[in-house]
């Protein structure tokens, strides 16, 4: 195949999936306006969904809808009861127009059958290929949501969110090395590799906020920037693996008792382990080695040793 024909058929194949992707745009414009929704509306209830009450008032209207064609359709088999020619109209109209909806419901369907196909063939074949390109389609929507938050929210609430921002994709350690991660864990290799990390980072790494580490950290300076080298994280492990497991009694004004870091014990042995692992076959100093073996090996449960 020449090159004149192979780019008049990847033309031909965008001008149809374009046009699949019109057609439909199209069906849902229609799906929408038998609805009465209009597209504001119908991004509220879209996001309502996720709410149960909100959830169940949408439902609720559209058997109320569904509930009139059959009053509808009864009067219309009765020979008791007789609709005036406007009510007949109207009653053609909208079983028209349902009869028109569950048509372009089946295209539509079909429509969206070939990409869950394709989806769930690629997950099959290559899950971790699949997930990193998702990941790379929702960059441009959250960098847009981030904006968007951005010019809305003042500055001073945004430095509150953004210095308890661990809280939110937090406790890294525990989420790679405890078998929620589907990819190699790769949250310590700077540590391992003797660099230095800021303390945003140690909050993000462990889950917690700067208050549960030790008060005294070995640190380095490097310009205006102070680093937290593998001293500081083996250090802050030992000082968070120390700490006594919570009674299950809450304090006398029914406080909660503070999150312990890897309080399940086998939780703790998998994360131990799997830090331990890591460590051996990413750090190439003797030092760094042995500061996180000596740390795992001292805290591990009995049942793992």
């Amino acid at each position: 195949m020449n090159k004149k024909r192979c780019i008049s058929t990847d033309q031909r194949s965008a001008e149809a999936k374009a046009a699949a992707r019109l057609q439909s745009e199209k069906r849902q414009e229609i799906f929408r306006d038998f609805w009465a929704l209009d597209m504001d509306q119908y991004q509220k209830e879209k996001h309502a969904r996720k709410i149960p009450v909100e959830r169940g008032r949408i439902e609720l209207e559209r058997k109320r809808k569904l509930n009139q064609l059959r009053i509808t359709l009864r009067k219309l088999t009765d020979g008791d009861e007789f609709l005036t020619d406007e009510e007949l109209d109207t009653a053609f109209q909208d079983f028209d127009q349902l009869i028109r909806i569950a048509r372009l419901q089946d295209e539509e369907i079909a429509y969206l059958a070939r990409f869950r196909s394709d989806w769930e063939r690629i997950e099959e074949t290559d899950p971790d290929r699949l997930y990193e390109l998702w990941g790379d389609s929702q960059w441009p929507r959250a960098q847009a949501i981030v904006a968007r938050w951005r010019a809305e929210t003042p500055s001073k609430s945004r430095w509150e969110i953004k210095r308890q921002h661990y809280k939110l994709d937090g406790r890294l350690i525990e989420r790679q090395f405890g078998g929620e991660w589907r990819w190699e864990p790769s949250c310590l290799d700077e540590i391992l590799a003797g660099k230095g990390v800021n303390m945003a980072t140690l909050q993000k790494l462990f889950g917690l906020g700067r208050n549960r580490f030790p008060r005294v950290l070995p640190k380095d300076k490097q310009d205006r920037q102070i680093l937290y080298r593998y001293q500081a994280v083996t250090k802050i492990m030992d000082w968070l693996l120390s700490e006594p497991l919570p009674s299950p009694k809450k304090g006398k004004r029914g406080g909660s008792t503070r999150e312990i870091w890897l309080a399940d014990p086998a939780t703790r042995a998998r994360v131990l382990q799997g830090v331990e692992k890591r460590a051996l076959a990413v750090a190439e100093s003797p030092e760094v080695k042995k500061a996180f073996t000596e740390v795992v090996r001292r805290h591990m449960p009995d049942s793992a040793k």
